[in-house]
């Protein structure tokens, strides 16, 4: 080989490594631009990575016998029990398959919404497995309720932060757990998410439709009407100009709310139809031992309630696995009062019921705090991104320990 030949040899050698350096150049700038989808696809991944593991822990839980059955039912595969037919989900399908008792003063499925078990027995009839069907309506509104999310978060954060804070909510311990199970909680939480979506836009009927779904999922969230009306208010009087006293002071788009209130008024008359008692959702509560008090009333509870002597229960430690869960949730939604006020506002009413509930709701405060959901908007853009990956990977193991409990003791 020539000395000219060696030479162009050498520059074709150095040619090509320029040319990939320039090709890992390219790579670099193309994932820098397109940060935002790569972001969208770990979140993705992650969210079904967890719904992975949270059902792959009952399989195995069930093959280990380890799950303790709150009702045996002949013919029907164990970790179709373990998901659709424990503690609550009994009752929705009791619902769903027999709809409410009539001819009586009092019973507790009164305690529980219909819109639930109405679309349970939908599917029911489709699927012809009431047990499926309540785990496919809970997971379907699981998934739907985070698209939900995340459009709310977008009125209030960056893409990136809005997926980092859909992520964290899908993987909230009670979330993922009781997004899976066949609970209302997601059915409720997407009608709740979607209100406030149209409610910040101020399209109040659309909000207003939609919250009435809600309470029909869920009767708690009949808080949200007067706490929608306030903010309504609140609105209007900003709005008006100091220097423009004939502008009128009246909210009359508040009107909207008497969808949800004539719809609870209508329920409760069919309800009293069939008992003879227009407050039998009031009162069928009394099978749980709930009451409504103050949050100091709760924190005795744990120490002297009827289930610490029913299941010897720990009293601290008892308090300690739900505290651990609703003081955090609590400074989070206090901290919006700061910059999102009305966030703030309609956060603290919902925990407020969630810590003064004495009985077994108050056992379930873990799971019924979801509906103070804006606490998840309390990070926003201020927090890191490295903060949001360790949260979400502490959820989604602490996501396990919640089903475990939830298939062995009583974790509701």
């Amino acid at each position: 080989m020539s000395r000219i030949s060696e030479v162009d040899t050498q520059l074709e050698r150095i040619d090509e490594k320029i040319s990939l350096f320039d090709y890992l150049t390219r790579i670099y700038d193309i994932l820098k631009d397109n940060t935002g989808y790569l972001v969208l696809i770990g979140c993705i991944a992650v969210i079904v990575l967890s719904k992975v593991l949270i059902i792959n822990l009952v399989m195995v839980m069930c093959d280990e016998d380890m799950v303790i059955l709150t009702e045996q039912v002949n013919d029907i595969d164990t970790i179709l029990l373990a998901l659709g037919h424990q503690w609550d989900s009994i009752h929705f399908v009791n619902i769903a398959t027999n709809w409410y008792p009539s001819g009586v003063e009092n019973d507790i499925l009164f305690a529980f919404g219909p819109l639930y078990p109405y679309l349970i027995s939908l599917i029911g009839n489709y699927v012809e497995n009431y047990y499926i069907a309540g785990i496919l309506v809970s997971n379907t509104f699981y998934f739907m309720s985070l698209i939900s999310f995340y459009f709310v978060s977008r009125q209030y954060m960056d893409k990136i932060h809005a997926y980092l804070s859909t992520t964290l909510f899908a993987v909230f311990p009670t979330y993922l757990v009781y997004g899976t199970v066949a609970y209302t909680e997601p059915v409720a939480l997407f009608f709740a998410i979607s209100s406030w979506f149209f409610f910040k836009k101020e399209k109040y009927h659309l909000a207003s439709i939609l919250i009435t779904l809600t309470i029909l999922t869920r009767y708690a969230f009949i808080l949200v009407v007067p706490v929608y009306g306030m903010i309504m208010f609140a609105r209007k009087s900003r709005s008006v100009k100091q220097d423009d006293p004939r502008r009128n002071l009246i909210e009359w788009r508040v009107l909207w709310l008497l969808i949800p209130t004539i719809s609870v008024v209508v329920l409760f008359k069919y309800f009293e139809s069939l008992t003879g008692n227009f407050f039998v959702v009031l009162h069928s509560h009394a099978f749980f031992a709930d009451s409504l008090r103050t949050p100091v009333d709760q924190f005795d509870w744990f120490f002297t309630g009827f289930f610490t002597e029913v299941n010897e229960f720990n009293p601290i430690l008892l308090l300690l696995e739900r505290y651990i869960f609703t003081i955090p949730f609590t400074i989070l939604i206090l901290s919006l009062l700061k910059d999102k006020k009305e966030l703030g506002f309609y956060g603290i009413v919902l925990m407020w019921l969630t810590m003064s509930m004495v009985g077994i709701s108050g056992i379930a405060s873990p799971r019924i705090m979801l509906s103070s959901w804006v606490a998840f908007l309390a990070f926003g853009k201020n927090a890191s991104h490295s903060m949001y990956i360790v949260m979400i990977g502490l959820s989604i193991v602490s996501g396990l320990w919640v089903m475990f409990h939830f298939l062995t003791g009583f974790f509701a």
